[in-house]
């Protein structure tokens, strides 16, 4: 495995030509490979690196949401880096401590409620994610927390959330929050502790993206969770990794992290990949899954799993798409997640043409906020909204005018990353 004596000089190398690799991104990839393995003490950062070259290099683990794996080996050679570079890595270390103690601790107390008022749910992603991979609530970027609800439940969900502070940032009409729970998949809320603090969630995805999570299923196979000295429930492993692996893809993997989360997901807990694949057949994702892993290897450099290596050997086009966006992620790729571009990738990373045909006719029929604003219908007429929001589809890409603005369901499954690094 290379060092980061090896690597961090060509740092002086890659800011000339925008389409070479990023060797910022090449030092990232060793530290992730190592922390993954157990091996974070291999590193040793090489001399005459600038102050400058390593604020790149921490800006970039921040926005890869990897930092909590590159601060401590780091560290450990503090003697050898420049003081404000030591300073802001302890900083940095320290404020996502802060955030992800916050976090846990509006997530217990959250949780405390919900357990009182009978409303099951199950916290995954965030602090849950942490605890269950790294037994460590610190040792992932925190970002805000993650609940499952049923859809019966989100009306109890979000009046309890209400009382403990929570505001959702959606103002809906009755009418458009009983739509909105048939298209839609969450409500974002402000808590006390900040804005975007807390999303409530009562599908995986929404649904034009066309993936049937079975959320009854998820919740009866749901595992126990020791978080902070309190017991809760969260996804089984099973089941967390065909969500993260879907949640990666929604992105556009535009975060190393994630692949972190999913080769770390694979390596630390015992998976029945036979119902893994079944799971993942019946809801056709396997390309999907596939996707995550085939980059997990490329990038990270683990192990590729017998199920997803045999899929990859009868699916022509996986390994292709795979080292597109490898080579995207790399270059450090600007991606619009609102743009007619990002719903092409989205059709081509399912397996089926009928489901990339399902996808397109989904995306293209399931109504938004746009269309209930537009027009408004009695609820007997209420699947005439299909037929609105189709004309005004057929308008826009015939005028050449299809806006983010327009597309509505995307800055819903990508409201924080309308401009990601594909």
């Amino acid at each position: 495995m290379a060092t980061a004596q090896q690597i961090v000089p060509a740092m002086h190398d890659a800011g000339e030509n925008p389409d070479a690799p990023s060797a910022k991104f090449d030092f990232l990839l060793c530290c992730c490979r190592a922390a993954l393995a157990g091996r974070d003490t291999e590193f040793i950062p090489a001399q005459g690196v600038t102050e400058t070259e390593w604020d790149g290099v921490l800006g970039m683990a921040e926005l890869h949401g990897v930092l909590p794996l590159l601060c401590p080996p780091l560290l450990r050679i503090s003697n050898s880096l420049p003081r404000n570079v030591e300073e802001r890595i302890r900083r940095s270390e320290i404020l996502n401590a802060r955030r992800a103690l916050l976090l846990t601790g509006e997530l217990l107390r959250v949780a405390q409620y919900f357990q009182e008022q009978n409303i099951p749910v199950l916290p995954y992603k965030g602090p849950a994610l942490s605890q269950l991979l790294y037994a460590d609530v610190t040792r992932r970027q925190a970002g805000d927390l993650d609940l499952l609800v049923r859809p019966c439940d989100v009306a109890r969900a979000t009046e309890a959330l209400a009382t403990l502070g929570f505001q959702p940032h959606l103002n809906l009409s009755q009418r458009e929050q009983r739509w909105y729970l048939k298209s839609g998949y969450e409500y974002t809320f402000a808590g006390p502790a900040g804005e975007n603090m807390l999303e409530l969630k009562w599908r995986i995805l929404p649904n034009f993206y066309a993936i049937p999570f079975d959320l009854d299923g998820m919740f009866r196979r749901s595992q126990p969770l020791r978080l902070g000295g309190t017991q809760t429930a969260t996804l089984s492993a099973e089941d967390l990794l065909l969500v993260l692996c879907v949640h990666a893809a929604k992105h556009t993997w535009s975060r190393l992290g994630w692949l972190c989360d999913i080769a770390k997901l694979a390596d630390a807990l015992p998976l029945n990949w036979i119902e893994i694949e079944a799971r993942a057949r019946a809801m056709r994702i396997e390309r999907i899954v596939a996707l995550n892993f085939l980059l997990a290897r490329q990038l990270l450099k683990t192990a590729l799993p017998g199920p997803v290596r045999v899929y990859a050997n009868s699916d022509p086009k996986v390994q292709q798409i795979a080292e597109e966006i490898a080579v995207s992620m790399r270059q450090g790729k600007l991606f619009d997640a609102e743009s007619l571009a990002y719903f092409q990738l989205m059709a081509k990373s399912r397996e089926h043409v009928k489901d990339r045909v399902t996808f397109w006719w989904c995306l293209g029929t399931t109504p938004s906020i746009n269309e209930w604003s537009a027009l408004k219908l009695p609820r007997p007429l209420g699947w005439l909204y299909r037929g609105v929001r189709l004309c005004r589809l057929g308008r826009r890409l015939a005028s050449g005018k299809l806006t983010p603005a327009f597309l509505g369901h995307a800055s819903q499954a990508n409201s924080s990353h309308k401009l990601v690094r594909f």
